[in-house]
């Protein structure tokens, strides 16, 4: 915990890999969001970290999991409003709004050329453009406007 912890202050924003077919990864990532980065931001008192919208990473995700983990993820967010009105649904579901209830999550496939990258220590992004193409839709996501 304290190298998550040391992690998390000194960043400005949080990205949270989560696997759609780990529970205990959802869960930590709630944990995470409601009480870790609260905690760090506590401490800082310059308004940081922020808590950006979790992702799948590394799993290609079928309809069946992808409905199984949506489950499991309005559970998270249903015992977290009632037992600490922490509302976690825009760090789940970063689009969805009153009139338009989209329940979709960025996904970042696997991508066997990512793992292999570190082995030649050239980030996979420089080396091949589908893994390019996989890390500029994740800037897009969640940093360009």
């Amino acid at each position: 915990m304290f190298f998550s912890q040391s992690s998390v202050y000194a960043c400005d924003a949080v990205l949270i890999p989560t696997k759609h077919n780990n529970l205990a990864s959802l869960d930590n990532a709630a944990k995470v969001i409601k009480e870790l980065v609260p905690k760090v931001k506590a401490a800082r008192q310059d308004g940081g970290p922020i808590a950006l919208p979790i992702f799948f990473n590394g799993e290609n995700v079928t309809p069946p999991q992808l409905k199984i983990a949506n489950q499991e993820i309005v559970a998270i967010i249903t015992k977290e409003i009632k037992a600490s009105k922490f509302n976690l649904l825009p760090y789940f579901y970063p689009k969805y709004i009153k009139d338009d209830t989209n329940t979709k999550i960025f996904s970042l496939p696997s991508y066997a050329i990512v793992a292999g990258a570190a082995f030649a220590r050239i980030p996979a992004a420089f080396k091949d453009s589908t893994a390019a193409k996989y890390y500029l839709e994740l800037a897009k996501e969640y940093f360009i406007v």
